[in-house]
């Protein structure tokens, strides 16, 4: 009897300590920084987001939404003191956040409702004081509701957030660098074992005032994010006549590990000025003679069975034929041109030389005796002096 007790609480006990053990995360959930649903106060988010004071004018809010909080940002001017067009909001991580061991890129919510591009940065500082910011160059990706990926790239250390744009953005930590503002003595390998802290920047520009609003900050944990690299010519020369099929093709690059191969993907024109231009399956942009000058944009889309990968290259068009007012008005520019008006003076002139060289004997004649004369009166002159 003692012994079937004994069983039965250590089965108890076990069944306890399995159920308080934390299941692991799954792979495919990210690691929550702040979701802004713990705030309850304006001064509880501006206590835990503090605006650098040395830069452009932003205040920060909380903002509730159809039940849901998020961080409403104010830009309001640049500094009053320095004129810094650059704000920056940072926020300290507690200890549980600091490990962001296994993850490959950070992702959160952006409302850009706004008709302006929002110049946006993000940086983040590990431990010793070594930051690492969104780099100069390189890629960072859209993502719908629906997990499609829209490649976007870096445009010299900000994110180019179009006007109106609500939605997921995602930067791959391949896409960050040590800044040259850093003044760290860090070994510059990144430690993403002792995260410390992260912040969000904008460049304000002429754009203000203004607000976004900002929520669910995450990092995804490990995983190969693939980008898109189109090959092909940017600029192509219009045909005189017929059609010109400029061709492109696409790479699926794996930064981790620096190989790409070729792929099929689905092709289109997300902007043309010309209903006349199309592109086929095969990424063959055809061109007819009679396109203008102008810009057309080309769209991939990777097919992905996961998150499907789209990216947009601008390709100029040059030459081409002139429209029937573009050239009316060359004709017309290179019409025959109107002979200035001459005076008397060099009229007699021209008038003469036509008629010595016509009448080359009788001027030669003339000419001698006009010659003589003045001798014979040069003579007589002379003897009258005497």
């Amino acid at each position: 009897m003692k012994k079937a007790f004994k069983l039965k609480c250590l089965g108890i006990l076990m069944l306890i300590i399995i159920a308080s053990t934390p299941l692991p995360q799954s792979q495919e959930n990210p690691k929550i920084i702040d979701d802004f649903e713990k705030y309850s106060s304006d001064k509880a988010v501006q206590t835990a987001y503090s605006v650098w004071t040395d830069g452009a004018l932003l205040d920060v809010l909380l903002q509730e939404q159809s039940g849901n909080q998020s961080m409403r940002v104010d830009i309001i001017s640049p500094n009053l003191s320095n004129q810094s067009t650059n704000g920056s909001i940072y926020h300290v991580l507690s200890g549980s956040q600091r490990n962001w061991s296994g993850t490959s890129a950070v992702r959160f919510w952006i409302d850009n409702s706004f008709n302006q591009t929002l110049l946006l940065s993000f940086n983040f500082k590990e431990a010793y004081n070594e930051y690492w910011a969104v780099a100069n160059q390189g890629v960072f990706f859209l993502q719908d509701e629906d997990g499609n990926l829209f490649q976007k790239e870096i445009e010299y250390g900000n994110l180019p957030i179009q006007a109106n744009y609500q939605g997921w953005i995602i930067i791959p930590f391949l896409s960050f660098a040590v800044p040259d503002w850093s003044t760290a003595r860090g070994d510059r390998v990144m430690d993403l074992a002792h995260i410390e802290s992260l912040a969000i920047s904008v460049n304000i520009g002429n754009e203000y005032p203004r607000s976004f609003s900002f929520d669910d900050i995450e990092i995804l944990l490990l995983t190969d994010i693939k980008t898109l690299d189109i090959q092909g010519s940017r600029s192509v020369q219009i045909p005189a006549s017929g059609e010109q099929h400029e061709p492109y093709s696409a790479l699926l690059v794996s930064p981790e590990d620096a190989t790409s191969k070729p792929v099929d993907v689905q092709w289109s024109l997300a902007e043309s000025q010309d209903t006349q231009i199309s592109i086929d399956k095969s990424g063959h942009l055809i061109i007819p003679s009679i396109t203008q000058p102008g810009n057309v944009i080309i769209s991939a889309t990777f097919p992905s069975t996961t998150n499907p990968i789209t990216k947009e290259i601008t390709v100029q068009l040059t030459g081409g034929q002139l429209t029937p007012t573009e050239t009316a008005a060359v004709s017309s520019a290179t019409a025959i041109p109107v002979q200035p008006t001459i005076s008397s003076y060099d009229q007699f002139s021209q008038n003469f030389e036509v008629w010595a060289a016509q009448n080359r004997p009788l001027f030669v004649l003339l000419a001698v005796g006009a010659v003589l004369l003045i001798l014979v009166l040069l003579t007589l002159f002379q003897r009258r002096l005497k």
